[in-house]
């Protein structure tokens, strides 16, 4: 078991508690604050979190925030059974899990936040979090919606849901783009999957993969996707099954 931390320590993270209607039974996850300004390297040791060699020339922005990320996944893989596994940087610096369990974190500069899925049935879960864009940056939609999705954009006449719809938009692909790497292992644009359905009221959305992409992720693959707004911040979470199971 990882040595629980000091007083001290714990004052760099704080978890918290989320709507966990947002995550479907076969998901857990941990959701936490974090400072930045209280950060120091010797926190990697008191938390047992293994110290990348790539993170030695980093700010400390990206020290926290990883170190962050960390503390939540092995809670959870902890909480499932895996103890002490050490949660490498892969690929494109993905998240390396252990055998059998598929995850996602995610953080802006205050929160983080990861998801993990021993369920066989899964083949992607990703999840995303993002600050609520301002108005400022409406310009950037035609960048990360296309086609039907304007036409959801442009019905709304509030400003503000228009901010909350695209950063919506933005975030359930995101999430999606992490559910789908482990198995393509290449970036997608914002127009490889469509919001093809969208309630605000409920937080879902189904997501339609455009193209083909890898023999899990056929074109026309519909993606379930659900959303949840804090005072801050949007949360998205993105899964889809195996083709077999689809």
């Amino acid at each position: 078991m990882r040595k629980p931390p000091s007083a001290q320590s714990s004052i760099f993270i704080d978890h918290k508690k989320m709507n966990g209607n947002l995550f479907p039974v076969e998901v857990m996850y941990c959701f936490a604050s974090y400072e930045i300004a209280v950060y120091r390297d010797e926190l990697f040791a008191e938390f047992g979190v293994y110290f990348e060699e790539s993170l030695a020339s980093a700010v400390i922005k990206r020290k926290a925030e990883f170190l962050a990320g960390r503390i939540v996944a092995g809670n959870l893989l902890e909480k499932a059974g895996t103890v002490n596994f050490d949660i490498r940087i892969g690929e494109s610096r993905a998240p390396v899990w252990p055998e059998g369990i598929k995850g996602s974190i995610s953080h802006t500069d205050q929160h983080v936040l990861a998801v993990i899925s021993k369920e066989a049935s899964i083949a992607g879960l990703g999840v995303d979090i993002e600050p609520v864009l301002s108005a400022d940056k409406l310009s950037l939609a035609r960048n990360i919606i296309y086609n039907q999705e304007l036409e959801f954009f442009n019905n709304f006449d509030d400003e503000r849901k228009q901010c909350e719809f695209l950063t919506i938009a933005f975030s359930v692909k995101e999430a999606f783009f992490k559910a789908a790497f482990p198995l393509v292992k290449e970036y997608f644009n914002f127009d490889a999957v469509r919001i093809d359905e969208i309630c605000l009221a409920s937080g879902k959305a189904v997501l339609v993969l455009q193209k083909e992409q890898y023999r899990s992720l056929f074109a026309g693959l519909t993606v379930n996707a659900a959303f949840n707004f804090t005072a801050s911040d949007c949360i998205s979470i993105c899964y889809f099954q195996r083709r077999d199971q689809a």
